[in-house]
C-alpha cells in the first residue's frame, strides 16, 4: 500500500470512530470506537513517515574507521568498465573483499562506496539515514559514469534496495548503468515488529546485540560490520521501501536477481515481488543452494561456497548484457541460451 492510500485509509478509519464516538448512545460501542481510534493512530504512527525526519551526519574527507578493512574501495586499472557494488546495512566495503580480486582478474575496475556512518562508530551512524545512503550511491555513480563504456551496479540487502532506487531514477540518460544485479533485496517485510519501530525508536533507539559466530559459518563469520540494531535507521528503510515498491515497474534495465530460499534476513518472497513488478525486457532470477547450510543465507559475498558460483554467475550476466543476448549467455561462439529463471 502506498503512503498516500495510508493517509487516506487513516482518515477513513478516524473519521469513522469519531463519528460513532459522537452518535452512539450505547456506552459499550462508544469505548469501543474510542480504543479504535487510539490503535489506528497507533498503527498511523508507525507505518507512515508523517513529520519523519531523516538524519545526516556529517563525515569529513578521512573519518576515523573502526578497522582499515571497511575503507571504501576504488580500483583502478585502466579498464574500459566498472563494476559498483553497494553494501547493506550496518555493513561496508569489507564485504566484497573476497570478491574484488576475480572481478579485477576479469578485467573491471571495482568501486565499492563506503555508506555514511557506515564502518566509523554506532554514533555516527545513528544520525545517518536511507536518503543519505542513496545521495551518496548517486553521487558515486555520476562520478564515475562516464570514464566507462560499460558500468554495471551489484547491490545486496539494503544495498539492493539503494540499487533499485537508482535504477528506478536512472534507467534511461547519461548515467543509466549497463545492468543492476540485486541479491538478497527486500522491499516488503512482513516481521510484525515493525508496526512497533517507530515509538520504540523512541525509547531506545538502539538495541544492543551480539555477534554469534554460530550463526554462520562457511566464511560468514569473517563479519565486518555493527552488530546492535539501530531503530531509526531501520525506520528510515522501512518508510523507503513503501516509496520504492510502487515504481519498481519504472526499472528498464538489464536485471539479474539473487536470492537464497530460506534466507533469514531478508524473505526469499521478494525476490518474485521484484521480478514480476519491474519491466525489464532481459531479466534473469538465480537462485544459490545453501540448503546444506544452517546460516543466515544472506550475507552471499561472505560465503566461501559461493565465491566462484556468485561471481561466474555475475560475471556471465554482465558478458550477456554486453553481446545483447537477452535471457540468454554469452559464450565464445555467441549466444547461448541460458533458462529465464533458475
Amino acid at each position: 500500500m502506498s503512503m498516500t492510500k495510508r493517509y487516506i485509509v487513516f482518515l477513513l478509519v478516524a473519521v469513522l470512530c469519531v463519528s460513532v464516538f459522537f452518535l452512539a448512545n450505547i456506552h459499550i460501542v462508544r469505548i469501543i470506537s474510542a480504543l479504535c481510534f487510539l490503535l489506528s493512530v497507533f498503527v498511523f504512527t508507525n507505518v507512515t513517515d508523517i513529520f519523519h525526519r531523516e538524519g545526516f551526519v556529517e563525515e569529513g574527507d578521512d573519518p576515523v574507521l573502526m578497522d582499515s578493512r571497511a575503507a571504501k574501495v576504488v580500483s583502478r586499472g585502466g579498464n574500459d568498465k566498472a563494476v559498483l557494488l553497494v553494501h547493506g546495512f550496518s555493513s561496508n566495503p569489507w564485504l566484497f573483499h573476497k570478491h574484488i580480486p576475480l572481478f579485477e582478474k576479469a578485467g573491471y575496475d571495482v568501486i565499492a562506496p563506503r555508506l555514511p556512518g557506515h564502518g566509523t562508530s554506532p554514533e555516527a551512524f545513528m544520525k545517518s539515514s536511507f536518503t543519505q545512503y542513496y545521495k551518496c550511491v548517486e553521487e558515486t555513480l555520476k562520478t564515475y559514469r562516464h570514464e566507462y563504456s560499460q558500468l554495471h551496479v551489484v547491490g545486496i540487502s539494503m544495498g539492493g534496495l539503494l540499487t533499485l532506487k537508482l535504477a528506478e531514477e536512472h534507467s534511461t540518460g547519461s548515467y543509466a548503468p549497463d545492468s543492476i544485479t540485486t541479491l538478497a533485496a527486500p522491499v516488503k517485510l512482513s516481521d510484525p515488529r515493525l508496526w512497533l519501530v517507530r515509538m520504540l525508536s523512541w525509547i531506545k533507539p538502539r538495541m544492543t546485540g551480539e555477534w554469534d559466530p554460530v550463526r554462520e559459518s562457511d566464511g560468514g563469520e569473517c563479519w565486518l560490520g555493527y552488530n546492535d540494531l539501530f531503530l531509526p535507521q531501520a525506520y528510515s528503510i522501512a518508510m523507503a521501501m513503501i516509496r520504492i515498491r510502487p515504481r519498481l515497474k519504472e526499472i528498464t534495465l538489464p536485471h539479474l536477481l539473487i536470492h537464497a530460499k530460506g534466507d533469514k534476513d531478508a524473505p526469499f518472497e521478494n525476490v518474485w515481488e521484484i521480478a514480476s513488478s519491474t519491466s525489464s525486457a532481459h531479466q534473469e532470477v538465480w537462485v544459490p543452494d545453501l540448503s546444506e547450510w544452517d546460516h543466515s543465507r544472506h550475507s552471499l559475498f561472505l560465503y566461501n561456497s559461493q565465491i566462484e558460483p556468485l561471481s561466474n554467475r555475475i560475471l556471465s550476466f554482465h558478458r550477456a548484457v554486453a553481446a545483447g543476448c537477452p535471457g540468454e549467455t554469452a559464450g565464445a561462439k555467441g549466444c547461448i541460451p541460458a533458462g529465464r529463471l533458475e
